[in-house]
């Protein structure tokens, strides 16, 4: 069914017959389409031979509809207020002037309105109360380009519809496998990262344990460094003792016997000292021309040689003490 024309001051045009129309402003020139950039917007642009300019006009009742042949959508308002964009389908009719045509909303009294006049591309056409004010904006010419209408058969809408759903179903499969693709890419950066991290923790650990390691053996030198000093310490102080034990043979080998004769002719000869090996028994040669040999066996029978022989035999064993530790000391560093 047509809509009823209301609130007209104007008497309708029903002599335009259905067919394929190019719809151009009376004043720019600049012809009504579908935009490239957003397929829900009306606006102008200089005229051109692709299909989002051509319109079928379809009769409606004393009225018609335009519909877009590239988009299949129909010519649209948001809402009927003035200065509203063309938005939405509407049922519209039609008014014959000498430039041209109105085109009006069928039950409103508003007609489409070049905004401000411009005819720069892409400006915008709203609705504006049909006053007789600032009209030549308001005029449009209408070309006949075609005698196709876009009336569809039951059938061909059904097969539309269904090239339609067939369409949006293939897109949301595109981007469901989009999606499977991001998810995908996520996991395998949450697994590198996991890996890397698991990397960087078993690099941490490993310097952990290399600087116990470290400071483990930091501390095992300091103690051997420490046993080194004592060492040498030791060492010193065992070569003072040597000391005292050369001065001890020094002065037994110096000292004279009872006999006063003995004594002096020790005195004035040379004599040799020949270790027997401990410091128990010493052998003495008396060097003459017979070459006599006199061996003596005496620390026991004086005091003080009884106390020179033992602080020999105690350092003789620090000596061989100190000797191990200097040995066992080397051999730990």
């Amino acid at each position: 069914m047509g809509q009823d024309i209301s609130h007209s001051q104007y008497p309708p045009d029903e002599t335009l017959q259905p067919g394929t129309y190019r719809i151009s402003n009376a004043v720019t020139g600049t012809a009504v389409q579908v935009s490239d950039d957003d397929s829900t917007k009306i606006v102008t642009w200089q005229q051109h031979d692709r299909e989002n300019q051509q319109w079928f006009l379809q009769r409606s009742g004393h009225g018609y509809r335009l519909r877009n042949r590239r988009h299949n959508a129909y010519l649209a308002v948001s809402n009927t207020d003035n200065h509203a964009l063309v938005l939405k389908p509407i049922l519209g009719v039609t008014t014959s002037f000498d430039s041209g045509i109105s085109v009006q909303l069928a039950d409103m009294n508003r007609v489409l309105d070049l905004h401000w006049g411009s005819g720069h591309n892409g400006n915008e056409i709203h609705i504006w109360n049909l006053d007789g004010g600032n009209m030549p904006h308001r005029i449009w010419r209408v070309e006949r380009i075609g005698d196709d209408f876009g009336e569809e058969t039951t059938d061909s809408r059904q097969e539309h519809e269904l090239s339609q759903l067939r369409g949006e179903l293939s897109k949301a499969k595109q981007e469901l496998s989009d999606l499977h693709s991001l998810l995908y890419q996520r996991d395998e950066t949450i697994r590198q990262l996991q890996q890397d991290l698991k990397a960087k923790e078993e690099a941490l650990k490993h310097a952990r344990k290399t600087d116990e390691e470290s400071t483990q053996l930091r501390h095992q030198h300091s103690i051997l460094e420490s046993k080194f000093q004592q060492q040498q310490t030791e060492t010193a102080s065992l070569q003072a003792k040597m000391d005292r034990v050369e001065y001890l043979m020094s002065q037994m080998m110096n000292k004279p016997s009872g006999d006063p004769g003995a004594g002096n002719k020790w005195q004035t000869h040379s004599y040799s000292l020949r270790g027997t090996g401990s410091f128990k028994y010493w052998d003495f040669e008396y060097l003459e021309d017979d070459t006599k040999r006199m061996t003596l066996e005496q620390f026991g029978t004086n005091a003080k040689e009884e106390e020179y022989k033992q602080e020999v035999a105690y350092l003789q064993k620090e000596l061989k003490c100190a000797s191990k530790q200097v040995i066992a000391c080397g051999t730990e560093l």
